[in-house]
């Protein structure tokens, strides 16, 4: 019974074993697919920013022609449309005045064609009371009859039997005809004559003038900047720690093939003659009987390099031989020659931690002075350039911390400068929001504790960016009320941020180790 107990109970802890391990695996898989999916996403966002930028300043350049076309088009129709209304007046004008003549004409003709009829009528009437007159009083019934049959030939006219045509004939021979061609001629020269030049002038008037500045600013806001030192830092949170310097065992075997790979033995063991012979090496020739002395350093020639004093020989063979035998000259080299081959360094070398887990790195920790030590001479002159424009004003000081070089006046801090990647970079205590996008291209900082004070940044990455930087200064200043030092003298620092090694920077404390899980990068 015990032992069936004693067996559950192996069996239960080997199922939790597998368990645990079984979960512990899962981590490992599912933090290292987060870290994969995180970098992915950081790839992709950066990606669809660019094509996004890039597709805008296409849309907003194609924009900006269909603007310009439509204003000219806009500016070329309302001048026709101007010209078009003058002619169009002038046209009305000129009918209107024809109008004018011609009811002036068709009153004349009605009166002349009422006065025909009237004519017209009289005569008839007078022609026929003449007929009534010259007919006999009285006919023979026979003959009454047949005029009584003729009766409706000598009815009076009326409207009904009365003859138009030939009326309309006899006016028109009387009217006089219309001259089409004198009226064509009077309606051109009422219209007004176009002049080109005129016409050329107003249109340029009437199109606005082009700003290449104005045009320059929408296009410099419209490209998107690539944040190469934003993408570092996306990258560098992926990777958990902001280090510089990745040091395992395949790194280390790497550095010492290479080193190994580079080195000339011939040359090293040339200069170490030459070296020995400049400090009086190879003067003091000892006699046979101070030969046993040699034997003194024979301990220490495991720590001295084996192979340095072998080549060494090659310089003394150029001397002239001494009288003495050669394996005692060859002993009394290497005596001489152990305290050179081993000269003390300036400063306490730092022992990098290498940690025997192949899961775990070790990596590299700069600060601000470490990374304005090993720039470049134009960012060191650039910072050297804020710098004293800061200090030039009185009650301000400078205080380098870790990470940045903080400035302030009579107390209070007022900018801050920093290094992110390679860039150098200006926080001032100003509102980004009061400063045009397109000459300064500054940022918004202030999300983070560390530059809530100054929210402003500003890249400094050319002598142009400096001089606006310099500006922004002043501006500060000015609204702070400092007042500039008289005859201030400029503070060289190159002394101090001279360039040093990265084992100096070590011994100093500019650069930090850690030891650090290894991240899986491999995607």
């Amino acid at each position: 019974m015990e032992d069936v107990k004693t067996y559950e109970e192996r069996k239960t802890m080997v199922m939790e074993g597998m368990y645990k391990g079984m979960t512990g695996k899962l981590e490992e898989v599912r933090q290292s697919v987060s870290k994969e999916l995180q970098f992915s996403s950081a790839q992709n966002a950066s990606a669809y920013e660019s094509l996004a930028g890039a597709f805008k300043q296409g849309v907003e350049s194609l924009l900006a022609e269909f603007r310009y076309l439509s204003q000219q088009n806009s500016a070329i129709y309302d001048y026709n449309q101007k010209e078009r209304t003058s002619a169009k007046d002038a046209l009305l004008e000129a009918v209107r005045a024809c109008t004018e003549q011609i009811a002036a004409l068709e009153a004349r003709m009605n009166e002349k064609i009422d006065a025909v009829k009237a004519e017209l009528s009289e005569k008839v009437a007078e022609e026929i009371s003449a007929l009534h007159a010259a007919a006999p009083a009285e006919a023979p019934a026979a003959e009454k009859a047949e005029p009584a049959a003729e009766e409706p030939a000598a009815e009076p006219v009326t409207d009904e039997n009365f003859d138009y045509d030939v009326l309309a004939e006899k006016i028109a021979s009387v009217m006089p005809e219309v001259d089409y061609d004198l009226l064509v001629d009077k309606v051109v020269a009422a219209i007004p004559p176009t002049d080109a030049d005129a016409v050329a002038a107003a249109v340029v008037a009437t199109i606005p003038q082009v700003d290449e500045n104005a045009i320059a600013d929408r296009v410099a806001e419209s490209v998107p900047l690539v944040d190469y030192d934003l993408v570092a830092e996306r990258v560098a949170s992926v990777m958990e720690n902001e280090f510089d310097v990745t040091v395992d065992e395949n790194g280390i075997e790497k550095i010492a093939s290479a080193v190994a790979a580079e080195i000339d033995y011939e040359k090293l063991a040339a200069r170490v003659a030459e070296l020995l012979k400049e400090q009086g090496a190879f003067a003091v020739v000892a006699a046979p009987a101070e030969a046993p002395a040699a034997e003194e350093p024979v301990p220490e020639e495991p720590a001295a390099e084996p192979e340095e004093p072998a080549p060494a020989e090659a310089a003394p063979a150029e001397e002239p031989a001494p009288a003495e035998p050669e394996a005692p000259a060859e002993e009394e080299l290497a005596v001489s020659a152990a305290p050179a081959a081993e000269p003390k360094p300036a400063y306490t070398p730092v022992v990098v931690p290498v940690p025997d887990d192949p899961s775990l790195m070790t990596r590299f920790k700069r600060s601000f002075k470490a990374k304005i030590i090993e720039s470049t001479e134009e960012i060191k002159n650039y910072y050297f350039d804020l710098k004293n424009a800061f200090l030039s004003y009185a009650r301000v000081s400078s205080q380098v911390s870790w990470s940045n070089d903080r400035f302030t006046y009579a107390g209070d801090t007022i900018a801050k400068i920093g290094v992110r990647g390679k860039t150098l970079c200006l926080y001032v205590a100003l509102n980004p929001d009061e400063f045009p996008s397109s000459v300064y291209h500054q940022k918004f900082a202030g999300d983070t504790k560390m530059y809530e004070k100054t929210p402003m940044m500003i890249k400094i990455k050319s002598g142009v960016a400096v001089k606006r930087g310099i500006r922004l200064i002043e501006m500060l200043m000015e609204n702070l009320g400092a007042v500039r030092e008289e005859n201030f003298a400029p503070v060289d620092y190159a002394d101090e941020f001279a360039f040093r090694s990265e084992e100096q920077l070590l011994a100093e404390g500019l650069i930090k180790t850690a030891i650090v899980e290894k991240s899986d990068l491999d995607f």
